[in-house]
Parts: structure tokens; sequence; C-alpha cells
């Protein structure tokens, strides 16, 4: 099967450079805005060149990383504004992110959380909220 990919450049060239403006300059005004266009050409032929050698390896660029249980529990928490029994935030996780969280691995990442002292705080027994 043939890849069908396609990649799309924009080149966006300073009107400062075009013709009759350049008419206007002095010799070494003219020259150095020849060689930051030189330097912008180069600086573009290397992004083509980088493109196409993706292109060619088949490399995929980076995809996006799965969300953490933390960073699930912590979306959930900040939008409720208050604290949440362990429950609730796996209800709420699930109508809201379509994630099903197991309890007792939750309570885990949490407590590991709590006693780093980082984001999280019991505020009741399996009741959690965030440091703010």
């Amino acid at each position: 099967m043939k890849n069908t990919q396609k990649y799309v450049i924009i080149v966006d060239v300073p009107i400062s450079l075009s013709y009759p403006y350049m008419q206007t300059l002095s010799y070494k005004e003219t020259m150095e805005n020849f060689k930051l266009y030189l330097e912008f050409q180069k600086d573009l032929a290397e992004a083509e060149i980088k493109v196409i050698n993706l292109y060619l390896k088949g490399v995929k660029t980076k995809k996006d990383r799965r969300t953490s249980i933390s960073e699930i529990v912590e979306n959930v928490l900040r939008l409720a504004g208050q604290p949440l029994h362990i429950s609730e935030i796996i209800k709420i996780a699930q109508r809201d992110f379509q994630t099903n969280l197991e309890r007792d691995s939750v309570v885990s990442i949490l407590i590991k959380k709590i006693k780093a002292g980082q984001k999280f705080q019991r505020t009741a027994p399996n009741t959690f909220t965030l440091i703010e």
C-alpha cells in the first residue's frame, strides 16, 4: 500500500527583500538583507530535509502520551473544586474521562503522593482534595 501522508510547509518571504525596496538601500544594507535572506533559505532547506528524512524512514511523530491515574484524579478534583470520596472520583472519571479506575490502585497512588507531599491531601477516610 502506498503511503499517502502529505506535509505542508508554509513560507513567508519578507516584503523587505522584494526588489523595489532593495533598490533604495545602500550596497552594505542590501548585502546584510541578502545575508539574512540566505540564512532564512538555509533554515528552510534544513527543515524540508528533516521532513523528507522522516517521510522516507517512515518515522511517525511523537504520539500523545497516556494520561496517568494521578493526572485523571487531579483533573476530577480540580473540576469538582471540593474534596471527594474515592467512589465519587471513580464515578466522575468514568463519566467525564471514559476511564475505568480500580479503587485500590487509585487509593494507593494517592496515598503515595500524599506521603511525598505532592498535589493531594486526605480530608477524611478515603476522601481527597488538591493542595492549593
